[in-house]
Parts: structure tokens; C-alpha cells; sequence
């Protein structure tokens, strides 16, 4: 999986994140599960008190689209 991202500060405790990623797999002897997918994320963090103890709670989600290889079944 390759990830590219940044980070933007909000406020003195707040920060969002925004990243994109690409991830595959391959498999040599079972093609159907052959992966290709694409996606997008955000977490929003926000740290409680000051300094880098401080407890954070964060919110993350992704949308993607995954592609997987379908070969024809014999019946």
C-alpha cells in the first residue's frame, strides 16, 4: 500500500489529515483474487490539555473503490 498525505492545523488543538492511497495484491495461482484499489481518507484529531502526553481523540474514514479480477466459471 502507498500512501500520500498532509496534515493541516486547525486550531492550537485541532488537526485534520487528509490522504490518498493506492494498494494491490497479486496472486499466482488464484487470479480471481487479484486486488487494484484506490482511495481516499480524513481523520480529524483533537488533543485534550497541553504537550505530547496529552490524550487525543481522533475520527477516521476511507472511501475507496477495490477492484478484484472475476474469470468465468465453468460449470
Amino acid at each position: 500500500m502507498s500512501r500520500i498525505g498532509n496534515n493541516f492545523q486547525l486550531s492550537r488543538n485541532l488537526r485534520v489529515s487528509l490522504a490518498a492511497d493506492v494498494r494491490g495484491q497479486l496472486w499466482d495461482r488464484f487470479d480471481a483474487f487479484d486486488e487494484l484499489g484506490a482511495g481516499a481518507s480524513v481523520d480529524l484529531r483533537y488533543r485534550f490539555g497541553l504537550g505530547r502526553q496529552a490524550p487525543w481523540i481522533s475520527l477516521e474514514d476511507r472511501a475507496g473503490y477495490d477492484r478484484f479480477r472475476e474469470t468465468a466459471r465453468s460449470s
